[in-house]
């Protein structure tokens, strides 16, 4: 047979040196490659997979997301797993699988991105194997084959973006066949694999600070705490943690999966001050246009309203920051608590004291820094590759509008155990940390 162009799949030979063909002239390949069809045929055909099944139930009891209420929606469910760790997908064929003759891949595309990309981490092609790559990949593993399905084993990457994720499925067989899936794939933070890095070995600290839905929050007195409701797992809480990331925090590809810039990010973002973010604060006496700060008693009407509004939600305090932001840290699945520090100083210039202007008689003629009486801030569980295992553990996130950080009012992440050991050097915010619970008082005469 003789053809007169030779086809990419061909592009790997080359005829000897010297001896190639002139521009047009036909040549003879039967020889070097047996039989080959006049067209190679990469039409897309739509018709072998038919159906996927998310496995709605074993999934989310694996995972620990069967509370989220997109998981429990009677209508169109969506699927919430954490990454790091496997989860099931039954797949419906039109013909029986035939792993010498099918070639699949998986690929997964973060929704919010127009173009996803591989190099941003927000474009990810697996192909489907028969084992495991290693713990620290994506991949997809083929479990059993049926007569007309297969279930296959998905394992996100324990460092990939959490998001909304499309998932594809591309079949080469003697055609091309390509299955998108209407429903998308949450993936989120995961305190239960070792190689996250959110790992937390403590298993009465994980129900505590990712699945407890309800906790208290000390204000005014340490003796008289008050109910709050993170509602972590009500609907848009997630949908609205996933909002302030991109749309508020403007994180995009590959800075999505780097912790202390979402967490940085979120801090900023649950307070007005740079931007529409969730709540506006208020201390003076006049609530006109809002609710005073001691109305809200939990944070699902607070994100739930400024989800369905993009507006700020009027009015908040420390307490209400901080209950907010425990509340979104908690949907991405990221270990979280609350915090209450008593007598709270507030060092405005960085010189960690509390600096008043006295005159000769010890009276106060100006206070340059001040202590409040409480103050109330959110703590997150990670480890800190940036400073080394021994800054791991708990890091002050802190939603109030206070002082700006590098432009912006935020604060944090900043490690709890360089604060204990005054190591004011690390990133980030940790004088202004340190001086809220140990500033020394200074008289100016």
């Amino acid at each position: 047979m003789k053809i007169k162009r030779i086809k990419s799949c061909f592009a790997c030979w080359s005829p000897p040196l010297g001896k190639g063909p002139t521009d047009g002239e036909d040549i003879n390949i039967s020889s070097r490659f047996g039989p080959i069809p006049n067209e190679i045929d990469d039409t897309v055909h739509l018709s072998y997979v038919e159906a996927i099944d998310f496995c709605i139930e074993e999934n989310g009891q694996i995972h620990r997301t069967d509370k989220y209420e997109h998981m429990q929606r009677k209508e169109n469910p969506q699927l919430i797993v954490r990454r790091g760790d496997e989860f099931q997908l039954r797949i419906a064929l039109k013909q029986m699988y035939d792993k010498d003759r099918d070639v699949m891949t998986f690929l997964f595309k973060c929704r919010d991105r127009r173009v996803p990309n591989y190099s941003h981490g927000t474009l990810i092609g697996v192909p489907l194997t028969e084992k495991p790559q290693n713990a620290y990949s994506w991949s997809v593993v083929l479990e059993e084959v049926t007569k007309n399905s297969i279930t296959v084993k998905v394992r996100p990457a324990p460092t990939c973006i959490v998001g909304v994720w499309d998932l594809e499925i591309d079949i080469q067989t003697i055609e091309r066949h390509t299955f998108q899936s209407p429903n998308p794939i949450y993936i989120i933070y995961n305190p239960w694999c070792i190689n996250d890095e959110v790992y937390m070995e403590s298993e009465e600290w994980k129900d505590e600070s990712v699945l407890n839905s309800d906790g208290l929050i000390w204000r005014g007195s340490p003796n008289y705490p008050t109910l709050w409701k993170y509602a972590q797992f009500e609907r848009d809480i997630l949908d609205c943690a996933l909002y302030l990331i991109t749309n508020i925090g403007g994180l995009s590809g590959h800075l999505r999966s780097d912790l202390v810039a979402v967490t940085r990010a979120l801090s900023a973002a649950v307070n007005v001050n740079d931007d529409s973010g969730v709540v506006f604060g208020n201390w003076s006496n006049d609530y006109s246009g809002g609710k005073a700060p001691s109305y809200w008693t939990g944070s699902k009407d607070i994100l739930q309203e400024y989800y369905k509004t993009k507006k700020p939600v009027r009015y908040g305090q420390c307490w209400v920051f901080a209950g907010v932001l425990t509340s979104v840290c908690r949907a991405l699945g990221l270990p979280s608590r609350v915090i209450t520090n008593f007598a709270s100083a507030h060092d405005s210039n960085g010189s960690i004291t509390v600096d008043y202007l006295v005159d000769k008689t010890g009276k106060i003629i100006d206070e340059y820094d001040s202590i409040w009486n409480f103050h109330v801030w959110s703590e997150i569980w990670m480890k800190r590759a940036d400073l080394g295992e021994a800054y791991d553990g708990w890091q002050v996130i802190d939603a109030t509008p206070q002082e700006p950080s590098n432009g912006m009012f935020r604060c944090g992440p900043a490690s709890v155990a360089a604060c204990k050991q005054g190591d004011i050097t690390k990133p980030y915010d940790l004088p202004f940390l340190f001086s809220e619970v140990n500033a020394d008082r200074v008289s100016i005469v």
